[in-house]
Formats: structure tokens, C-alpha cells, sequence
């Protein structure tokens, strides 16, 4: 009897003490949990299987963008701030980036050094895209929505990815060992980082760097091949209906897209390339611009201009080396921010290089065209002044691009010394008449102004109205106008379009109308002369209702 009260006395004892332990430990194990630092995890970024640190992401326009002290540390140490510091400059030979075509590869490892990268600032610090710094250099990343954690990695990563089954425990590791961190409440995908013996490190589904006991089946992480883009051209039955889009700097192009592109246009040439000194092409592009227009069946030809300087102009126009670094970067934006097509709007050059501008077209076109790109340019009516008509040889320019856009406006330009339309019918089709003496129908688009001018006309010392001021408004803002004055509207013989004036402060102001009449009017001009559509300026000037009307003319 006293042996069993015995026994049973220390089967209680040993059982109070397990559950002393027990508790012990799992106290011990929460004092542990509560060592673990969850913040480390969060905006941390690892470059293949390494730690590189955190504070380098930000999002701007619903985009990733990682920081150039990033870049220039990991990625590319050769890499350059611009003087303005608004982008890089990257040397072609590190970039792991192909345009798909071996000639045309050859061309640009021959005559173009670099290309350049524009930047934003947040709290004075430089990011650029993290796509495109991995359509550069061939990256692909990982990006974790829970944590903001990024894993970045290339080729040769030795990162591989597998499966945590549920219950599985993840352990944190602490100064004096490892703490269980959680057990997976169901399956994950985790990234395996490193392997041992005894604790494998990883990242889990949320992007939580953990530590694990068990072994997991990996696979490689893998790594997609950089797929090129084949430019899309319009069919031969289909009108064109060009629009250009005005970004003046690299961040136009997200407020751009708050406006959804218009169902009256399939092309649009955004001014994205603008020349600078020593051939270089100063470059604004965004990816996510094109992407949306092609999700909206719409093209893009990237437009390239040269600032109307004329002596920039001479210096490239002078210098094969400067003209063919040029046309290499063009090929290059081109295959890399998928376009459709190149534009040249080169205004306002010295007569004496009208031959050398129709070399260097030429040999830009062959070039391009090489490439599966439309080619098109924008002239001005024949006639005029040296710089800003006579220096275009139409006939050359014609027979080397696809597109000959004719800038029908301007007729009375902003400065002019007298009130007048911005192109009158009559005007508007004396100048396919006269271009047409040069150029074939089948590669001339009409261009099509959708902005007209508030002229201010005060009386002189005899009583007369001249012109003392001028202002540019778009269709919008004419409404407003409409609805704000007292604008008396009559039909113009002359121009043959509506004009309506309006007087206040002894002052008289008159506007000869863009509106669905005149915009009819003038694709009747391009249907009679039989051109394959028309170039509008520009995008954002037109209404509602013109909107409407393109788009009804486009799908007839």
C-alpha cells in the first residue's frame, strides 16, 4: 500500500514538473517570439541571394522605382548623372538589352556609346524604373505587395523556389540562436536563398526572410528570355487618324494617361525625343504610355525633333558620326519602348542643309524601315521663308519615309501682324495642291489644326481695329467662351468656315471657328485628293463632340 501512494506520489510530482517545464519553455519560447524584429522585413531588397538593404523603393504613378545609388552600386558603376541630373546615361556595352536583329545590333554597337534614362527625384534622392532598369540589364524581380520587400535577380541567380506545406514551422534567427517565428497556416511559395546542414534561409509569401529545419523540393527561380517587339503597321484600307501628344518632360506622360486615348484616333506620336549637342537625342519615353495605346488598338510613333534650333541642326547635319549616333538611338528607343513608328518634326533650318536634311533622312528612314517602323515626317506648305518652308525638298523627303504629314495651320500664325484663320478652306487646299506637285497622294496626311485663336484688335488714331494680341485657345475653350460672351456667330465666304467676334473694354476680339462643320470640311479635302487621313494638333484640344465625330469617320 505505501509503495503504490508512493508511485503515486511521484507520477504527480513528474507530471507538475513536465507541466512546469512545459510552461517554462513555452514562456521561454515567447520571450524569444518577442526578441524577433518583423521591421527588418519590410522595404528590404535582395539582389539574387543577397541582402543589399532597404530604403531603396518608392512608387510614383502606381510604378516601382528604385534608387540610382542602387543602380550605380550593384547593377552598373559606370553609369553617369546628366548635367541638368533629370538622367543617366548608360554605356551600350553594359547593357544586357537586344533589339532582336543582328544587323541592326551590329549598327548600334558601331555608332552609338550610350543611351539615356530619364529619372524623378523624391526628397532629393534619384529613382529610376525598376522595369527599366531590368529590361537593361536583364533582371527580373519579385515584388512583395505584404512587406514592400523586393527580390531582385538575374540570370545566374542561385535562387530557386519550392513549396512550405502547412504546419511547417519558419524560424527568425536571434543573436544567441534561432526562434520559432510561425507555423504556415496552409501551403506557400517560399524563395529559397541559401542552404545548410542545419537552417536553410528563404523568403516566404509575404516576402518575411526566414529560417527553416525541414527540406523542401525546390526548382530554379525561373527567368524569363526578353521577348522583342514586332511593330504593328496600319492595313492599307484603314484611314489614318494621327493625334500628337505634347510632353514637354518625362512626367507629362502619366497625367497624359489620365485621359484615356480617344476611340477617333489609331496613331498617336508623342514628342518624346528631343536633339541636343553632339547628335544626342534627349529621351522621355515611358513604357506604360505605349502599352496602354496598344491595349486600345492604338500605335505609337515616337516623335523626334530638334527644338527649331538651326544651328544644332547644321552641327548634326555637318557630322555623319553625330547623324548616325542619332539614328542608332532611335533604333534603339524604338525596339525598346515598343513603338510603331518614328516621327521627325525638325523645324526651322538654315536653307544651305535642305540636301544634307534629305541625306539624313534618307539614310534615317533605311535605316528604320529596316526595323519594321513607319516613317513619316511633318513638312509645312510649299513657299514661305528659307528656314521655315523653302529648306524641306518634299520630293526627296517623300520618296525615302512612308508619311508625308502636311502641317496645314498656322496659316495666320500667333505673331502675325494682322487677325485671321488659323487655315481657311480655301488656304488648306492650295496647300495639297501644292504639295501634291511633290509629294505622291498615298503618303500625304492632312494635318488638321483643333485649336483656333482669340484675336485682340484695338482702334488706332483713325478709328481702325489692328491687332494688338493674340491667344490660342482649344475647342473647350471656346465653349467657354460661347457661354461667357456675347459672341455674335456668322458664316465666313472667304474662309468658309464659321467666325464669330465679340467686343469688351473697347476692345474687339474675333475667332475664326474649328468646329464638326470645318473638321468635315477638311476630311472632304482629304477623301476628294484621295490622302490616307489626316495628322491632328493636337492631342487634348479637341471636345466631346469632335471626339465623336472622329471616331465615327474612322469606323465608317
Amino acid at each position: 500500500m505505501k509503495s503504490k501512494l508512493a508511485i503515486a506520489v511521484l507520477l504527480i510530482c513528474v507530471i507538475g514538473l513536465s507541466a512546469k517545464l512545459f510552461f517554462l519553455n513555452q514562456s521561454y519560447q515567447s520571450l524569444l517570439t518577442s526578441l524577433i524584429d518583423e521591421e527588418a522585413d519590410f522595404n528590404a531588397v535582395y539582389l539574387n541571394d543577397q541582402l543589399i538593404g532597404s530604403d531603396y523603393l518608392t512608387d510614383y504613378e502606381g510604378q516601382h522605382y528604385i534608387a540610382l545609388d542602387l543602380l550605380t552600386q550593384y547593377i552598373d558603376e559606370t553609369v553617369t548623372l546628366s548635367n541638368s541630373g533629370q538622367r543617366i546615361y548608360a554605356d551600350l556595352s553594359e547593357i544586357a538589352f537586344d533589339v532582336g536583329d543582328e544587323a541592326i545590333q551590329a549598327y548600334l554597337e558601331a555608332n552609338m556609346s550610350a543611351v539615356n534614362v530619364p529619372l524623378i527625384y523624391s526628397e532629393d534622392r534619384a529613382y529610376l524604373s525598376l522595369d527599366t532598369v531590368c529590361r537593361l540589364y536583364a533582371y527580373r524581380y519579385v515584388y512583395f505587395d505584404e512587406t514592400g520587400a523586393l527580390l531582385l535577380y538575374d540570370d545566374r541567380t542561385s535562387v530557386s523556389t519550392g513549396t512550405l506545406q502547412q504546419g511547417a514551422t519558419k524560424y527568425k534567427a536571434l543573436p544567441n540562436g534561432f526562434a520559432k517565428y510561425s507555423e504556415t497556416g496552409v501551403s506557400e511559395k517560399i524563395y529559397m536563398l541559401s542552404s545548410a546542414d542545419d537552417y536553410a534561409s528563404a523568403l516566404d509569401a509575404a516576402g518575411h526572410f526566414i529560417y527553416l529545419k525541414e527540406n523542401v523540393q525546390t526548382t530554379p527561380l525561373p527567368f524569363e528570355p526578353q521577348v522583342v517587339y514586332d511593330p504593328v503597321k496600319l492595313s492599307t484600307n484603314e484611314p489614318i487618324s494621327l493625334t500628337w501628344e505634347a510632353i514637354e518632360q518625362f512626367g507629362n506622360n502619366f497625367s497624359k494617361l489620365e485621359t484615356p486615348f480617344e476611340e477617333g484616333v489609331n496613331v498617336v506620336s508623342p514628342t518624346w525625343f528631343n536633339l541636343n549637342v553632339n547628335g544626342i537625342l534627349i529621351n522621355s519615353a515611358e513604357l506604360s504610355y505605349v502599352r496602354t495605346a496598344h491595349e486600345k488598338g492604338v500605335k505609337v510613333w515616337g516623335l523626334v525633333k530638334n527644338n527649331f534650333d538651326p544651328d544644332w541642326t547644321h552641327d548634326l547635319l555637318t557630322n555623319e558620326i553625330d547623324q548616325r549616333y542619332a539614328v542608332a538611338q532611335l533604333l534603339f528607343y524604338s525596339a525598346f519602348y515598343e513603338l510603331d513608328g518614328i516621327n521627325f518634326d525638325f523645324e526651322n533650318m538654315y536653307l544651305k542643309d535642305q540636301s544634307a536634311f534629305s541625306d539624313f533622312i534618307a539614310h534615317a528612314s533605311e535605316m528604320l524601315q529596316a526595323a519594321d517602323l513607319t516613317v513619316s515626317i511633318d513638312v509645312t506648305r510649299p513657299g514661305g521663308s528659307d528656314q521655315w518652308s523653302k529648306v524641306y525638298d518634299r520630293t526627296r523627303l517623300g520618296q525615302a519615309v512612308d508619311y508625308v504629314c502636311l502641317m496645314a495651320y498656322d496659316e495666320f500664325w500667333g505673331s502675325s501682324p494682322q487677325s485671321g484663320p488659323v487655315a481657311s478652306l480655301p488656304w488648306t487646299e492650295e496647300s495639297i495642291q501644292m504639295t501634291l506637285e511633290e509629294v505622291p497622294a498615298s503618303k500625304i496626311l492632312l494635318g488638321v489644326p483643333l485649336y483656333m485663336r482669340v484675336w485682340e484688335e484695338t482702334k488706332n488714331s483713325r478709328g481702325t481695329y489692328v491687332k494688338t494680341g493674340s491667344k490660342a485657345i482649344t475647342m473647350n475653350g471656346l465653349a467657354q467662351i460661347k457661354a461667357d460672351k456675347a459672341l455674335e456667330i456668322q458664316w465666313d465666304p472667304d474662309s468658309e468656315q464659321y467666325y464669330g467676334e465679340y467686343y469688351e473694354n473697347d476692345k474687339k476680339y474675333r475667332i475664326w471657328i474649328e468646329d464638326e462643320t470645318s473638321l468635315q470640311s477638311r476630311l472632304n479635302l482629304a477623301e476628294n485628293y484621295e490622302l490616307p487621313g489626316i495628322a491632328t494638333w493636337r492631342r487634348g484640344y479637341s471636345s466631346d463632340p469632335i471626339d465623336l465625330f472622329l471616331e465615327k469617320w474612322l469606323k465608317e
